[in-house]
């Protein structure tokens, strides 16, 4: 079964396993060997001579040292897995269990996680037949690592290289079905990954900003945003027009009344000021910097709460530090009060609410506009919620003010009299552009088909 698994993981190139061996007793060092080789490619080896036996020689009534020469690869003709690999261990975790966890670890093939050490039982084992057929079982040796010449882990097991902390928060966790353990071995072979990430210069904001994405991202049509090639993650840069405000604070209060600073990053090209928010499920981070009177936004967003340590530390960092603006570049020309804007990433900024509707034949007030939304995620995904129903679906969108709404998969409860639910979510299908006027958002639908109006919630809520 285990070859079978490491056959699937080569094939599909899977970037990391785990293996979780807590609670397991050990008794089979050929299963412990056999596990290995898997591991291991006949050019890089596992040799166990990194630790030596010791056991006593009643022959010569003393203990010897006698060194390890065996080494370990993957059969012959099977493909080793060579991708990275966390064992996840507890004090249960005994024997064979704690030799198979300790060759990984201290062969630097694994990463060990846990909240405690194994057991620390494990050795040369003799048995003895006593009379009455009873058997007696003693330990006749151990192991010596050659690197500390200590016990490899006798007595004080194999010790987690990733400790998991035993706190109320994690025990409470584990009572309502969580694994506090594996989440930590997730999180480990998460961030290997984004370690080996490669970076490469990219342009944006018409080719004046210069910055760095992780090679192979994908950008959207007009270049602004750039995605990660299984979409958990995107980067966007622009520069600030809606507005003739160069204060960061301020630019970012009044995209969005809620928003909270985390703090600033100093970088050679002057000091970023870091904001952070949720909306409707994505994880935003923000930076802000005015360079000669114009002010820039960074904006990396994630729809996995998870991640987002991560994409600071490995996405967003690297787009600030190398961050630059050509001499050539000058400051972009503040929208004037009731100018039209039609950009993008405004769309993602909020839910919107719908207010009005207005066509050739008539006009109407939404009377509660807080039961008709619609949420315009990063991903390019939509969430409606439609009076008593909700539907998904997706968008695409560019800085010319297109905009096309791809109605999905949709609720059909019967709600009360008077609601525009289906009316709603059939327009919302048939819309062709979009812009913003003071801070509101219109959708314009095909043929002259009418005109939407929505207002932001954090603005609707604060009026």
């Amino acid at each position: 079964i285990f070859a079978d698994f490491i056959k699937v993981m080569g094939q599909q190139q899977i970037p990391g396993i785990i293996i979780d061996v807590r609670g397991n007793g050990g008794g089979s060092a050929l299963m412990e060997f056999a596990v290995l080789s898997y591991l291991f490619s006949p050019e890089n080896p596992l040799s166990l001579s990194i630790a030596d036996r010791y056991s006593y020689n009643p022959l010569t009534n003393e203990f010897v040292r006698d060194p390890y020469t065996m080494q370990l690869s993957a059969p012959p003709t099977t493909q080793p897995y060579l991708g990275d690999v966390v064992v996840l261990v507890n004090q249960h975790c005994v024997s064979a269990c704690e030799f198979m966890s300790y060759w990984l670890q201290a062969s630097g093939r694994a990463t060990i996680v846990g909240q405690y050490s194994t057991e620390g039982g494990g050795g040369n084992v003799n048995a003895i037949t006593m009379p009455g057929g009873f058997i007696f079982n003693y330990t006749a040796g151990t192991d010596i690592d050659n690197e500390t010449d200590m016990p490899t882990f006798q007595a004080v097991g194999v010790v987690p290289d990733v400790r998991v902390p035993v706190t109320e928060e994690t025990e409470q966790r584990k009572l309502e079905g969580g694994d506090p353990v594996l989440e930590a071995g997730i999180d480990h072979l998460r961030r290997l990954a984004f370690e080996r990430l490669g970076h490469e210069p990219t342009t944006f904001v018409s080719g004046t900003v210069t910055s760095a994405v992780p090679t192979g991202w994908k950008p959207n049509a007009d270049g602004t945003e750039y995605t990660s090639p299984d979409d958990p993650i995107s980067l966007g840069i622009i520069a600030w027009t809606a507005s003739a405000e160069t204060d960061p604070d301020a630019i970012m209060a009044g995209a969005y009344p809620e928003i909270e600073k985390a703090g600033e990053i100093e970088t050679d090209i002057g000091t970023w000021s870091i904001y952070g928010s949720e909306i409707n499920g994505t994880y935003n981070v923000y930076s802000v910097i005015v360079i000669g009177g114009q002010p820039y936004i960074v904006t990396a967003s994630t729809t996995d709460e998870r991640l987002v340590p991560l994409m600071a530390e490995f996405i967003l960092a690297p787009a600030l530090h190398d961050f630059s603006v050509a001499e050539s570049a000058a400051p972009a020309e503040a929208t004037p009060a009731n100018e039209r804007i039609t950009l993008v990433i405004e769309l993602t900024t909020n839910p919107w609410l719908w207010t009005s509707f207005t066509d050739p034949a008539e006009q109407f007030d939404v009377e509660t506009p807080e039961d008709y939304t619609i949420t315009f995620n990063t991903d390019g995904t939509v969430n409606i919620k439609a009076d008593c129903n909700n539907a998904s679906g997706s968008y695409t969108a560019d800085d010319n003010g297109s905009l096309s709404i791809e109605i999905g998969p949709m609720t059909r409860a019967m709600c009360p009299p008077g609601s525009r639910s289906d009316e709603f979510v059939q327009k919302l299908g048939s819309v062709a552009n979009f812009f913003f006027e003071n801070g509101i958002l219109y959708l314009d639908m095909m043929a002259d088909g009418g005109t939407f109006q929505l207002a932001s919630a954090s603005e609707h809520i604060s009026n």
